[in-house]
């Protein structure tokens, strides 16, 4: 059996980092992908953590990539060779959170009052200003910089080299978008609301 010759592979040769018999049986399935005749491919189901996420065993990780381990296997001669992995989708499990934790990293928004009665917004990161007077100018720039921001994450995403389907990259920047919309407007009326009257 494939399995079998696997496992006896894995006995002999040492096991992959956090993969035993049992989680092999869990996560493992034989491929359709033909490779040479006589031999299987095994594919064994792993998940790394993305986007600055931890992995912790027993721990969720709020962003990771789902990838498959693969292995061509032969039972009859028991040889066993490792093949590239097979790369799989992106998920972030909770955009809201990932976005708090990420977002002051990437913006933060002042109110100062000038000596006109005007104000000046700014974002002391990309070091961006505006000299405002309402809370409507206030949100409209900031808005401003949330295609920028989604422009960044999307960049980071292809640099770490993640294969992704436009469909999925979208659907992505798409949820990030609207987070960072809703959150930096949150941080706006916070700071309005703050701001000094005199």
């Amino acid at each position: 059996m494939p399995l079998e010759t696997l496992i006896n592979y894995f006995d002999n040769k040492g096991w992959p980092g956090d993969v035993d018999e049992d989680k092999l049986h869990e996560r493992y399935s034989i491929s359709e992908e033909p490779y040479k005749k006589g031999w299987d491919v095994i594919e064994i189901e792993r998940h790394r953590a993305i986007l600055g996420d931890t992995y912790g065993k027993g721990q969720p990780m709020r962003a990771f990539q789902t990838y498959w381990m693969r292995y061509a296997v032969n039972p009859k001669t028991k040889n066993v060779k490792e093949l590239s992995e097979k790369s799989g989708e992106i998920c972030i499990d909770d955009m809201p959170s990932y976005v708090d934790e990420t977002l002051p990293e990437e913006c933060e928004l002042s109110i100062t009052l000038l000596e006109d009665g005007n104000y000046l917004i700014r974002d002391l990161i990309c070091n961006s200003e505006r000299i405002i007077s309402t809370i409507e100018e206030a949100k409209a720039f900031a808005l401003e910089l949330v295609d920028d921001l989604a422009g960044n994450f999307q960049t980071i995403l292809a640099d770490d080299g993640f294969p992704l389907s436009d469909e999925q990259l979208k659907q992505l920047r798409d949820e990030y978008t609207e987070n960072v919309r809703y959150q930096i407007i949150d941080s706006v009326e916070n700071l309005w609301e703050e701001r000094d009257m005199e």
